[in-house]
């Protein structure tokens, strides 16, 4: 998950990587794992609020930035 938020760009990801710690709402768009609806209305709402979805994948970019590889 750490490649897709050093693009820069708004990460999807399912709630597995949330309950590994990988991401939370404040960096991504999460959807239910498993859940192909879920998916779509995740995708969804990244496209209509595209403001935010760059809000908070510039918070993830500055995350990624802080890992030590």
């Amino acid at each position: 998950m750490s490649e897709c938020m050093g693009y820069g760009k708004p990460v999807v990801a399912s709630s597995l990587f949330k309950e590994i710690g990988s991401v939370d709402e404040t960096i991504a768009y999460i959807f239910r794992k498993g859940c192909a609806p879920s998916l779509a209305e995740t995708i969804h709402d990244v496209y209509s609020n595209y403001p935010e979805a760059l809000r908070k994948a510039s918070k993830a970019l500055h995350r990624v930035k802080n890992i030590s590889w």
